[in-house]
């Protein structure tokens, strides 16, 4: 497919790949647009967004350090999708540009960089929190921090405070993450900290847009319960919360017989988490042991693949994979990768089951 392509007038029932690129807000030019090769982009959840460029730029005018377009630090703005129907896909700014010198004497420009996640990695610092500010309120006050909007779930209460112990902001918001089983993602200036994306399900099916896949589904280390236990110093007394996979019917339906019997059999199924100063009321130590739990469920059947490219496949999105037998499920996209070039537009994506 020819790049230039994102000016054809659309062909009524054929789709044609197209996208658009914005620096510093503004459009980039025709003539400059039918110089790029491929442009892609990458989303993984709880991590920064990334964006590239392949550009035929034989004399390095774009990256110049005064009159440069394609400067380090300049803002870009990605849309991707089909002529007539573009969706953005991130908003970044560049954090680095690099020249390929090929064997036939022709120059090609690199640039890639990250989105307004990307600025939390910067430094590092230490910090107190107050007792009974919740996680999505901290999360909500570090987005405002790295000049960020914020859309977050609310979180449960907690009794003590938390610390951001010399680690950097990114770090810090992805422990967060982890503890509330959520995901973390920045679009259009806005952190999302969310158990899923409020988005219509996007179904791909073998036969008709499915261009590769792979799953496994495995029950290594699986238990059948998790049991945090946890210490009441002002009561002086012990507590304790259990999850159990027959509350998680999803779960076992998955299973074979033997595999139900494998987990449930086992001896000494039952994983106990010791977590004395971590918990301190019975709620948070449910969080704990649900949240444990349900990390186990997504591991059980993970998979990869790539299909006909298609924008709302994006992280924390539910995607229906069908005709597919025992593997046709609903996944959480926790990977995507949208690629437009000269073989035309695909999407790869990494996932897990949903829990």
């Amino acid at each position: 497919m020819d790049l230039t392509q994102n000016f054809a007038l659309p062909v009524p029932g054929i789709m044609v790949p197209a996208y658009a690129l914005t620096i510093e807000g503004a459009a980039l030019p025709a003539p400059l647009l039918r110089s790029i090769l491929s442009v892609g982009v990458t989303q993984v959840a709880n991590k920064p967004a990334s964006f590239s460029l392949q550009i035929n730029d034989p004399t390095l005018t774009l990256v110049d350090a005064v009159d440069g377009l394609f400067a380090e630090g300049r803002k870009v703005g990605i849309a991707m999708g089909y002529v007539g129907k573009l969706q953005p896909v991130i908003a970044g700014e560049i954090t680095s540009i690099s020249v390929e010198l090929g064997e036939s004497g022709g120059l090609t420009l690199g640039v890639e960089g990250f989105d307004g996640l990307h600025a939390g990695s910067r430094g590092t610092r230490y910090r107190e929190f107050r007792e009974g500010l919740t996680d999505s309120a901290i999360v909500q006050q570090i987005a405002g921090d790295l000049q960020l909007g914020a859309t977050v779930d609310p979180t449960g209460p907690r009794s003590d405070r938390r610390v951001q112990s010399n680690v950097s902001d990114l770090d810090y918001l992805q422990e967060l993450t982890a503890a509330n089983d959520y995901q973390l993602w920045v679009e259009n200036g806005i952190l999302f900290f969310k158990r899923v994306r409020s988005a219509p399900q996007v179904t791909v099916a073998r036969g008709r847009d499915l261009i590769s896949f792979s799953a496994r589904l495995n029950t290594a280390g699986h238990v059948s319960a998790v049991e945090v236990r946890g210490w009441d110093a002002g009561q002086k007394q012990a507590f304790s919360a259990r999850a159990s996979i027959s509350q998680a019917q999803d779960y076992v339906s998955r299973l074979s017989l033997t595999g139900q019997a494998q987990i449930a059999g086992a001896a000494n199924s039952a994983r106990v988490i010791y977590a004395d100063g971590a918990v301190r009321t019975i709620d948070e130590a449910q969080r704990l042991a649900d949240a444990s739990l349900a990390e186990q469920r997504r591991n059980q059947l993970s998979a990869e693949g790539s299909a006909v490219g298609n924008p709302d496949i994006r992280v924390g999105s539910t995607l229906l994979l069908a005709n597919l037998g025992r593997f046709s499920s609903r996944y959480i996209v926790e990977r995507a990768q949208h690629t437009i070039d000269q073989g035309g537009y695909r999407t790869s994506f990494e996932m897990r089951q949903q829990p």
